[in-house]
């Protein structure tokens, strides 16, 4: 294993738990602790335009 990892292109993932992205969470006033917009939450494969204020909700597949 220490060689694949010596051997690997790029960051470690190894250790990083599986998040699951349950969605877009879009907030007001510019930022992520703003008063819910739920009207404008998007799924995970939307893309969120820039200067959208808001959070991706995430899931920790190990808890």
């Amino acid at each position: 294993m220490f060689k694949t990892f010596l051997d690997s292109e790029g960051p470690s993932t190894m250790g990083i738990p599986p998040f699951t992205c349950l969605g877009w969470h879009q907030t007001g006033e510019c930022s992520p602790d703003g008063p819910r917009e739920p009207d404008n939450d998007a799924s995970c494969s939307t893309n969120i335009k820039a200067g959208a204020s808001g959070y991706c909700l995430l899931k920790n597949e190990a808890t």
